[in-house]
């Protein structure tokens, strides 16, 4: 019969409370960071996806918030719910991600940068001088010449 909680954390009749999930994983018991990962996995990856509307944005979100997490685990303070605390932990990155990625789709070129030379004005603007001028010229040539 499988337990809820991995063998590193010891099986009682109730599951760990997150809080003393959170005190072990700063101990350093991966067994219990992966209890707690399995026990939010869910409402983590929901949250990461109800954002980023992308499963492997989400999922990538939600792996970057696992890491930020077990790295602060040791500043849960416990004034609140450490699902609460992991939500906004995703939430962030989440958001992180979803700012690079609109800041990524709006880059408007200044000033011309990324236009072929065809495409900028200044350009368009000399070849028709240019043609302009080199009709004039032809215009001026004897019609024995002006015929090609």
């Amino acid at each position: 019969m499988k337990t809820a909680i991995p063998a590193a954390v010891p099986a009682s009749p109730e599951p760990l409370l997150d809080g003393e999930l959170a005190q072990r994983v700063a101990g350093g018991d991966m067994r219990a960071f992966e209890a707690l990962m399995r026990r939010h996995n869910r409402t983590l990856f929901r949250t990461s996806r109800a954002i980023l509307r992308d499963d492997a944005d989400a999922e990538e979100a939600l792996q970057d918030g696992y890491l930020r997490a077990f790295r602060a685990i040791g500043t849960f303070r416990g004034e609140s719910r450490l699902s609460t605390w992991l939500v906004r932990i995703v939430t962030n990155e989440a958001l992180i991600r979803l700012r690079k990625r609109r800041r990524g789709a709006e880059v408007v070129p200044l000033h011309g940068e990324d236009m072929t030379a065809e495409d900028r004005p200044d350009f368009a603007a000399q070849r028709a001088q240019t043609r302009r001028l080199l009709e004039q010229k032809i215009d001026a040539l004897p019609e024995a010449y002006r015929v090609i």
